[in-house]
């Protein structure tokens, strides 16, 4: 089952199903792994909106950018061990690559109102930015879709499968992939 794994904002894991289209999973609790998302209730991952609509328009967040903000202090990153990357280069299911984000020990940082990036929070999010950069409007248009629809699992979703297909398709075309996303994932390792 060696095929593509997007994630959303909303910090679920996806992997190509049977059908071929992107299935997401929920990766751990907390609110948002630091990132708000914009709908009105709690998300996939089992954490609290920020509410006020209007978000998912937004760009992803890029963590190796704000690092170097003053005000981070240089603090965010990085977040996952390096035994961790080497797990995760040796994975070749969901169920690994979960485990290994989920089993890394680097401790999080809390960057304020309960929001805590640890690895899991951090490879989603920077691997969203690569998603982002790489399908841009396919994942706004899919993000918008589940948040007009308030669909708390992405899972199941059926009013958004059609931007789900287009997104899968761009996902594919585009070539998205943990390994060809590792510019954006390495500063979780790096800092």
């Amino acid at each position: 089952m060696n095929k593509l794994v997007p994630l959303t904002l909303l910090l679920a894991l996806g992997c190509g199903d049977d059908d071929g289209r992107i299935m997401l999973m929920d990766t751990g609790p907390g609110r948002d792994g630091g990132v708000a998302d914009s709908g009105g209730g709690t998300d996939a991952s089992g954490g609290v909106d920020a509410g006020g609509g209007g978000m998912c328009m937004q760009p992803t967040p890029d963590l190796a950018v704000l690092n170097m903000d003053p005000a981070a202090m240089g603090m965010l990153l990085p977040r996952c061990a390096p035994a961790t990357r080497t797990t995760l280069q040796a994975c070749t299911n969901v169920d690994c690559l979960v485990g290994a984000l989920n089993g890394d020990t680097t401790p999080g940082v809390d960057i304020g109102g309960g929001q805590i990036i640890n690895c899991n929070a951090c490879f989603n999010i920077q691997f969203n930015r690569c998603l982002d950069e790489r399908c841009g409007t396919q994942f706004a248009a899919f993000r918008c879709c589940a948040e007009a629809n308030g669909c708390a699992d992405i899972n199941n979703c059926p009013a958004c499968s059609t931007e789900n297909d287009a997104l899968t398709s761009c996902a594919m075309t585009a070539g998205v992939t943990i390994p060809s996303c590792t510019a954006f994932t390495d500063p979780c390792f790096d800092g």
